[in-house]
C-alpha cells in the first residue's frame, strides 16, 4: 500500500539525507501502479457489505418475494464491476508506464544513483536482430537518421568471437544501408592476422530497421499490452528465453479482471452473511483479499520460473477464485 511503501522507504530518504518531499512524489507516482491492487479489494467490501446489508435488513428477501431473483440482484453489481476492470485496464495502459519511470527517477535522485536513460537519444548499443551483429555510436540525429562516431561489431555467435569490426566518424541511415565517410575495417578473421584498412566512405548493407534504433527501452511494467506483445516477440526471434515476458504479458490481462472475480467470490457471501453484521464484512473481506493475493504471488512465481505455462502463472488464481465464485452462485437460494 502507498502507506507501507513511504514508511518502508523512509529511513532510506533519511540517511542518504533527502527531503522527505522527493519521497512523497516517489510514492504519488508509484500509486497507479498500487491502483490495480487497491480497487480489487474495494469491489470486495464493497459487494460483501452491500449484499449483506440486503440480507441484513430482510430486503433481499422482499425483492425475492416480488419476483426478483437473486441473480438478477447481483447483475448491477457484476456490471459495475466490469466496469472498475475497464478501468482499471486503461489506468496500466495510459497512465502506469509514464508513471513508472516517473518513481524511478524519483528513487534514483532518493539513492544518489545514476537515472537510468530510456531515450533512444542515448541508447548507444543495439543488438542486430539476427544476434551477429552489433551496433554502437555516441549519438544519433533521428531527423538526419545520422550516427556520429559508429562502430559495428560482427561477431560469432558460436565462438561467441569478434570477427570484425567497422568504424565511421560519420554514418546516415538510408534504406537498408548505412552510407559513411571517413572510416576504417579491422577484420579479425583474416588469415594473415588482423587487416587494418582505412576507408574514405562507402555503404554499409545492414538488416535493421530504422525503427531499431528509434525504439526507447523500457521494463515490462512501463510498456503497454501491445509494446509488451511486440517485444516479447522480437527477444524470442533472438533465440532467448521469453517465459518471464510471457508470464508478464499474461499478467496485463489478467491483473485488471481481478475486481470482477472478487465481486463474483463476494456475492455469494454476502448474501449469506444475514444478520452478522458490516464488521464480520469487513473481516471476510480482508481473509478472502489476503487468500487470493497470495494463491496470486504462488501462481506469478510458479509462471515466471516456468514452472508452470504463462497462462497458469497469470490466469491460475483468477481461474481458481472465478470458478469458486460461479460455483457458490449457483448453489444459492434465488
Amino acid at each position: 500500500t502507498p502507506l507501507a511503501t513511504f514508511f518502508e522507504r523512509l529511513n532510506d530518504t533519511l540517511r542518504h539525507g533527502k527531503p522527505v518531499g522527493l519521497l512523497v512524489r516517489y510514492v504519488w507516482f508509484k500509486l497507479p501502479e498500487f491502483l490495480a491492487y487497491i480497487l480489487p479489494v474495494a469491489v470486495l467490501a464493497a459487494t460483501l457489505l452491500t449484499l449483506g446489508l440486503l440480507a441484513k435488513f430482510n430486503e433481499a428477501t422482499a425483492m425475492k418475494a416480488c419476483g426478483i431473483s437473486a441473480y438478477r440482484t447481483i447483475l448491477p453489481v457484476l456490471a459495475l464491476s466490469a466496469a472498475v476492470s475497464g478501468l482499471a485496464f486503461l489506468v496500466q495502459e495510459r497512465i502506469v508506464p509514464a508513471a513508472q519511470a516517473r518513481s524511478e527517477e524519483a528513487w534514483s535522485r532518493i539513492t544518489d544513483l545514476p537515472p537510468r536513460s530510456y531515450s533512444y537519444l542515448n541508447r548507444h548499443w543495439v543488438l542486430g536482430r539476427a544476434g551477429d551483429r552489433i551496433y554502437h555510436y555516441d549519438y544519433f540525429e533521428p531527423g538526419s537518421s545520422t550516427f556520429s562516431r559508429m562502430s559495428v561489431f560482427d561477431i560469432d555467435p558460436g565462438r561467441w568471437a569478434l570477427t570484425r569490426r567497422f568504424f565511421a566518424e560519420k554514418a546516415t541511415f538510408e534504406d537498408d544501408a548505412l552510407f559513411y565517410r571517413e572510416g576504417w575495417v579491422r577484420d579479425f578473421a583474416a588469415p594473415a592476422g588482423t587487416p587494418f584498412a582505412k576507408v574514405e566512405s562507402g555503404r554499409l548493407a545492414v538488416d535493421e530497421e530504422k525503427g531499431a534504433f528509434l525504439k526507447a527501452w523500457k521494463e515490462p511494467l512501463q510498456m503497454t499490452l501491445g509494446e509488451l506483445r511486440k517485444y516479447t516477440a522480437e527477444v524470442e526471434g533472438l533465440g532467448f528465453r521469453v517465459g518471464r515476458l510471457r508470464a508478464e504479458l499474461g499478467q496485463k490481462t489478467a491483473l485488471p479482471l481481478v475486481s470482477l472475480v472478487m465481486a463474483l467470490l463476494a456475492a455469494p457471501f454476502g448474501f449469506s452473511m444475514g444478520k452478522k453484521g458490516a464488521l464480520v464484512g469487513v473481516g471476510l473481506s480482508v481473509v478472502l483479499a489476503m487468500a487470493y493475493w497470495g494463491t496470486f504471488a504462488v501462481f506469478r512465481g510458479l509462471g515466471s520460473a516456468e514452472v508452470l505455462t504463462p497462462f497458469l502463472g497469470a490466469w491460475g488464481a483468477n481461474l481458481l477464485f472465478g470458478l469458486a465464485g460461479v460455483s457458490l452462485l449457483f448453489r444459492l437460494r434465488t
